[in-house]
């Protein structure tokens, strides 16, 4: 390999034939999960007189999506991604579809329940694309910067999008944000799902693992229980909640703290550095190679998101706040980045792609959990108290990491343990 390809291993990533589609159509594809929430909010304020039923149904769909996404994954990792995916996306474009014809026509609240939950199909193709790039360069350098490309481009859609749903709905129609998300996943995922060349072999479709040369394999797969019982998934589950969780609070405590401050419109300032610092973060993280095991790795850099996160304790000034904010969010990238690593690194494949949505899926989580905690908190003591919560949420995010080392150590040749 030559210096220069050495300096910028992303570069290289796109050498193997078919991954520039699948990166592409998998980043189109995952607009839908920056929007629908957004989407939802706008779409439904313009009609009814409150923000109450709004903002539950746009919540049902985050935890519909965040308890079927692993589940679609499962299935995924058993019977081929694009065999599970195509009938979960025809599930979620319809009701997207009813949502808009239920906000136009003022359907009943349980009605608009009911479409919440079915939007919730979206097939994480976030796990999808990784799973895949773990296909094709698993064991190389490369795999690292791949996964690093996926964390910036995650941290574009989800910067994006909120944009895209803004513009469609103050210029179009009140339900043009969620018909630009169907039609950008359906665009996104067809073309994913058409790339059947560097999609992971099915489980189904594999022999059996030789016993005596892959037992912890086969026992692991054996077993059929949900990876979340895995130690790996469930301690970078619970740390990246930590960092979901710090979102939420961050964007309801930013909101309260501007509004506070007279200066409203200027919220944008704070929320787009914590996105860009991740970016930035990823970047670098992505571009070099690390003298330090992952699991250390994991332990340094949430340590350094918890250092940072006491920042938040001296919140004094807007542009002080979006500085904190560009800090605690430069950990981001890299810690999503070393979780699917670790993840990678010590799943049996036949279950990755569900272990890898499990990680991707609980940020989600963690935001509706910090937004619902923040909210109170804003109404009893006020904006800048309501920052607290970050640091709590730094403090969880490191002590899994800090508790679960003996776990994420490199597996025995007996195979992965998983939580009894």
């Amino acid at each position: 390999m030559s210096s220069t390809a050495s300096a910028n291993p992303y570069r290289q990533l796109f050498a193997a034939r078919g991954t520039l589609w699948f990166f592409v159509a998998g980043m189109i594809a995952r607009f839908p999960s920056g929007m629908i929430t957004l989407s939802i909010v706008m779409m439904l304020t313009h009609s009814r007189t409150n923000y109450s039923l709004p903002s539950l149904v746009a919540s049902t769909a985050i935890l519909s999506n965040a308890l079927i996404a692993p589940q679609l994954s499962r299935l995924a990792d058993r019977y081929g991604q694009s065999r599970i995916a195509l009938p979960a996306m025809g599930v979620t474009v319809t009701a997207f579809v009813a949502l808009m014809l239920g906000a136009r026509l003022m359907w009943p609240a349980w009605a608009l329940f009911v479409c919440a939950v079915g939007s919730g199909c979206i097939p994480n193709f976030g796990a999808f694309s990784r799973a895949r790039w773990s296909h094709v360069y698993s064991g190389t350098p490369l795999l690292r910067a791949a996964f690093s490309l996926e964390a910036l481009c995650e941290e574009m859609v989800w910067t994006c999008a909120p944009l895209i749903v803004i513009w469609c709905t103050t210029r179009l129609f009140p339900e043009s944000g969620i018909a630009a998300a169907a039609l950008l996943f359906t665009l996104g995922g067809l073309v994913f799902c058409a790339q059947r060349k560097s999609e992971p072999p099915a489980l189904a479709h594999q022999s059996p693992p030789a016993p005596a040369a892959d037992e912890g394999r086969a026992s692991e797969v054996a077993r059929d229980r949900s990876a979340i019982f895995m130690p790996v998934v469930l301690i970078s589950s619970l740390a990246l909640l930590g960092f979901g969780g710090f979102f939420g609070v961050v964007e309801v405590a930013t909101t309260a703290f501007a509004k506070a401050l007279g200066v409203p419109g200027k919220i944008f300032y704070p929320l787009s550095l914590c996105a860009v610092g991740s970016f930035i973060g990823g970047i670098l993280y992505g571009r070099r190679a690390w003298g330090l095991p992952l699991r250390r790795q994991f332990l340094v850099v949430t340590g350094v998101f918890f250092a940072s996160t006491l920042l938040f304790f001296f919140v004094g000034g807007l542009w002080g706040l979006a500085l904190f904010c560009f800090l605690s969010g430069g950990m981001s990238a890299p810690t999503i980045i070393i979780s699917m690593g670790l993840i990678e690194s010590l799943v049996a494949k036949p279950r990755l792609t569900e272990s890898m949505t499990w990680g991707l899926v609980s940020p989600l989580v963690g935001m509706a959990l910090g937004a619902a905690v923040a909210g109170p908190v804003v109404d009893w003591a006020g904006p800048a108290r309501a920052f607290y919560g970050v640091s709590a949420f730094g403090a969880l995010t490191f002590a899994v990491a800090w508790v679960g080392q003996a776990w994420l150590a490199p597996p025995s040749p007996q195979g992965i343990r998983t939580v009894r």
